[in-house]
């Protein structure tokens, strides 16, 4: 044995000894908080040549599951500790040979997050900084902070490599496909499958009530529709309408008409506007329009439309509650909920719109008082805002531009719509200038992207919740059409 041999022999042995003396002592209680960070942490430092040659496509097959990490407090999403891993992957591998590894993006993506993570930084510390609830602080909110954060690192995760052109329908299905997790909310409402289910949910836990509500007699459930949208995203992303359609694969359409019973499922009116949003866009990106298709398709919908106008009266209630927008008849009752529903939001809005000049210049945060949110989430607070005080007291606002220009001020809405604008030119540019084996790739992102955004602006949005999948899809685009790029990375 040569001199090298016995060094590396007495390194290994220095570290290994002390440190199985140091985990046998915590082992003996193996479920205490230290006991679990350790072996977490040990785990973790033997997994990192591991993540550092696949953390690219780990990242995309984990942004849209809703695993999370029991070990970690508050048991943050896993895909939340993956963008933060990626970029430290970048960190790592940057200017060495191992692998290919830069930056692939638009300049103006990059500023605009870079903006929007200095603007959020700073919101953070003039409104009294971060506030966790597993801390026992006394406000609740800092993992919104962190989720904003992820989401913009885990894009420079994602446009950190290129992916070939060979390897671009498998990497649309990790992306999409892991949205599927969100179903498995909706298996603990059966009563029959509760026990069966049941260790799922210590990797994909949920809340009964927020997966299953009651309102009035339209029994609404939240996971399934929210699966099969991204089911139809994968579908139109992967496959475009042109081979749904028109090859002949025994599994397809009825692949897209179960998919449209999920998204319909819920009683949630903007899913199916989104379902039927995607299907126009990208039925006109992919130039059907100027084909004899646009004559069977408005056949087809004639008669679907036909047939839903006679039969709405007797489907489910949730089922009817998806198409109280559109002119078909439906019961009183479930007319009367959305109408119930399109109110309380209304009169939020207009209340809110009151309170944009107070926060104008200094943004409200992202943090939000406990005490009274219980009070109203409890029917506590009897105040003539009642029905909607503990949405608005969460900052839940149910609308994209007020969640983003009250919590952050003109300041995020300012790289909010810089944002907007430069991810918008790139898809696009994606897609315009797409090569023949990325076209129906790039017309369904584009289109996914497009009404994703819509709806953001128009009708219904989080920004703290819909940043991570805006970003998400974006890296997807970048990633795939890296070769726009060529010499301004």
């Amino acid at each position: 044995m040569n001199r090298a041999d016995i060094t590396k022999a007495l390194i290994i042995y220095g570290v290994s000894l002390p440190l199985a003396v140091v985990l046998g002592y915590y082992l003996a209680d193996p479920f205490s908080f230290s006991t679990i960070a350790l072996v977490g942490l040990i785990l973790f430092a033997i997994g990192i040549p591991f993540l550092i040659k696949y953390y690219h496509p780990l990242l995309f097959l984990t942004w849209n599951t809703t695993a999370i990490l029991v070990l970690l407090p508050g048991n943050p999403p896993i895909w939340m500790l993956m963008a933060f891993v990626s970029i430290l992957c970048v960190f790592l591998l940057w200017g060495t040979r191992v692998a290919d590894v830069r930056i692939l993006t638009d300049k103006q993506i990059c500023y605009s997050l870079a903006y929007l993570f200095v603007v959020v930084l700073v919101t953070a510390f003039i409104t009294g900084g971060l506030k966790f609830r597993v801390f026992g602080e006394e406000g609740w909110g800092g993992k919104r902070y962190l989720t904003v954060w992820a989401a913009i690192f885990g894009f420079f995760g994602l446009a950190s490599r290129g992916v070939p052109v060979e390897r671009a329908q498998k990497y649309v299905t990790l992306f999409f496909l892991g949205g599927i997790t969100w179903a498995i909310t909706s298996l603990y409402g059966i009563q029959s499958l509760r026990s069966i289910v049941y260790p799922l949910y210590y990797l994909f836990p949920v809340d009964p009530q927020a997966t299953l509500s009651q309102e009035g007699l339209v029994f609404r459930v939240h996971g399934i529709p929210f699966a099969s949208l991204f089911v139809w995203y994968w579908m139109v992303t992967r496959f475009g309408l042109r081979r749904i359609f028109t090859e002949q694969v025994w599994w397809r359409i009825p692949l897209v008409l179960l998919v449209l019973v999920g998204t319909m499922s819920g009683g949630f009116r903007l899913y199916l506007f989104t379902f039927i949003g995607i299907f126009f866009l990208a039925f006109y990106l992919e130039g059907l329009h100027k084909t004899a298709a646009v004559t069977v398709a408005l056949l087809g919908l004639l008669i679907l439309g036909c047939t839903t106008y006679a039969i709405a009266p007797v489907l489910p209630k949730s089922f009817q509650r998806s198409l109280a927008w559109l002119p078909v008849p439906v019961a009183p009752d479930v007319k009367y909920t959305a109408e119930v529903t399109t109110h309380w939001r209304v009169e939020m809005w207009k209340d809110l719109l009151r309170d944009v000049p107070l926060y104008f210049w200094k943004g409200r945060g992202l943090v939000f008082d406990p005490g009274e949110f219980e009070l109203a989430r409890t029917g506590v607070y009897k105040g003539p805002d009642a029905h909607y005080r503990a949405a608005y007291l969460a900052a839940d606002y149910h609308h994209g531009p007020l969640s983003v220009i009250i919590p952050l001020g003109v300041w995020g809405a300012i790289g909010f719509l810089w944002f907007t604008v430069a991810s918008m030119r790139w898809v696009y540019r994606a897609w315009k200038l797409s090569p023949p084996e990325l076209k129906t790739i790039n017309s369904g992102i584009l289109a996914t992207y497009a009404i994703k955004m819509l709806v953001f602006y128009v009708f219904y949005g989080h920004f703290y919740q819909d940043f991570a999948f805006f970003t998400g899809l974006l890296g997807l685009s970048v990633s795939l059409n890296y070769r726009l790029l060529e010499g301004r990375t």
